[in-house]
């Protein structure tokens, strides 16, 4: 039965997980070569498992990873052939959702910068899954994170975020409401309503939105005992971050989407 199926799997994969080695050994397959192979179906194997291994053993996974250069190898993944990129982009959108190191070492190794190429690669707010999938890993690396935001903010990411939100305001965007967009999302408008915005669409605006929610937002009491961000430095850069996207223009941005036309 499936139920059997699923649970030798699981088991399979603890046991695969259970030797660092192991993982270490799937991670240099991805390397270039003479310690890697640098080969297609390798590569994409080797990306797939690790996904899988991360769904049943995320701890061992993420320690193994942590322990090596593993996170540098990944984001290499992200300049690999389309198939292989995307693969590699869900892996990190998964292994970025919780570990604040994971997120640190990914932003510091040029995430931000090989996010918005792929957005821009994928046709922007026009894209498709792909480009979705980019604004959930920058949401992970931005979330109750005060050194990558700071490091987004300085580095004059901000502007890319505001140019692409300001992108999806064309002609036949104006005077879509957000009230609109969230029953877009949910499958209530069909293809005959006349609403300008596809499900898609709606759920990378919606992506984007957040984005700046978490910019402005005040964070969260630290995560951990190792956190050292103070209530005051958390403002700050609230305050910085919200300043930062005034003078890009973002409420000029946002005002399209949020206000019905006239």
């Amino acid at each position: 039965t499936l139920a059997v199926e699923a649970q030798a799997a699981a088991i399979n994969a603890e046991l695969l997980a259970r030797r660092q080695e192991n993982v270490l050994l799937l991670l240099a397959l991805l390397e270039d070569e003479p310690v890697g192979i640098n080969d297609f179906y390798v590569r994409y194997h080797t990306v797939q498992l690790l996904t899988v291994l991360l769904q049943s053993c995320a701890f061992k996974l993420q320690d193994a990873i942590l322990s090596s250069r593993g996170v540098v190898r990944l984001m290499d993944m992200l300049a690999e052939r389309e198939i292989i990129r995307n693969e590699a982009l869900v892996l990190l959108v998964a292994l970025t959702h919780s570990n604040e190191e994971v997120q640190k070492i990914a932003a510091f190794e040029g995430a931000f910068d090989r996010v918005f190429h792929i957005i821009k690669e994928e046709g922007g707010a026009d894209g498709g899954v792909v480009v979705q999938d980019c604004l959930e890993l920058l949401n992970n690396l931005l979330r109750a994170n005060e050194a990558n935001q700071r490091l987004f903010r300085e580095m004059g990411y901000i502007s890319q975020l505001v140019q692409l939100l300001s992108s999806s305001t064309s002609a036949n965007v104006q005077g879509a409401s957000l009230e609109q967009g969230l029953r877009s999302l949910n499958g209530h408008l069909g293809e005959d309503s006349g609403f300008p915005i596809s499900q898609q669409k709606a759920s990378i605006l919606l992506c984007a939105l957040e984005t700046v929610m978490l910019l402005v937002a005040h964070m969260p009491e630290a995560r951990s005992a190792e956190a050292t961000v103070k209530p005051q430095d958390q403002q700050s850069s609230s305050q910085a971050n919200t300043g930062a996207l005034l003078q890009q223009g973002m409420l000029e941005a946002l005002l399209p989407l949020c206000l019905k036309e006239g």
